[in-house]
């Protein structure tokens, strides 16, 4: 008597498909006709013990009740599992656009920036001017020093704005690590959840392995 070692590949989790035409979820075989593969085990979340490792098997299957019933309630069972992933998404599209709106609002921060300190070297070139040209005439001293008056004052004002605009990057900047600190804390939360979930399936998904080699390993 010679012995013949079954290989089988790791359990998946079956799972159907939906069809757009009818708008609900229908069967399809994950195993090809005629086609010599290793064995492949799956599991059907049907039922607890719901286990098939070829065609015949998988045919057999699907046509129990117990099948077609939690076929036509697939939504029902996995609505908080599609809840989770949609939730998720949500998560990652807002992440997303707060963080595109953070950069550019750096982007704008630091055009303005840059355009303060060109106007700023700009009348430090002006006011350098104007006292060169003190000493090249005396009658324009008086006309002079009011230009240069109204630079200097144009300077504060100027470095007035800087400052607000500063304060108000600030309080953005802060507002926006808020937001995603926030939006991180929820992720982390359905990442959680989404966890726990896939731990508990593989928990069972491994139950049903010992299970089935126990039906089907040899004596």
């Amino acid at each position: 008597m010679s012995d013949k070692t079954v290989c089988y590949n790791p359990s998946k989790l079956y799972e159907p498909i939906f069809d757009i035409e009818t708008g609900s979820y229908i069967d399809s075989c994950p195993y090809v006709k005629y086609k010599r593969t290793p064995k492949q085990i799956y599991m059907c979340k049907c039922n607890s013990t719901s286990l098939f490792t070829n065609l015949t098997e998988y045919t057999n299957h699907i046509k129990t009740a117990n099948h077609k019933k939690y076929l036509e309630n697939y939504l029902f069972f996995n609505h908080e599992l599609f809840e989770l992933n949609n939730t998720l998404k949500e998560y990652r599209i807002d992440y997303e656009l707060t963080h595109r709106k953070y950069m550019s609002v750096l982007e704008q921060l630091s055009r303005n920036d840059n355009n303060h300190k060109n106007i700023e070297n700009k009348l430090q070139e002006d006011i350098a001017n104007l006292e060169n040209n003190l000493e090249i005439s005396k009658v324009d001293v008086i006309d002079l020093n009011k230009r240069l008056e109204i630079s200097k004052v144009y300077v504060v004002d100027l470095n007035k704005r800087l400052e607000n605009n500063q304060l108000v990057v600030v309080d953005l900047t802060q507002r926006l690590e808020d937001t995603i600190e926030n939006n991180k804390l929820e992720y982390a939360l359905l990442n959680n959840k989404l966890k726990h979930y896939i731990k508990h399936n593989l928990e069972l998904t491994t139950e049903n392995e010992l299970l089935y080699k126990v039906r089907v390993l040899p004596i």
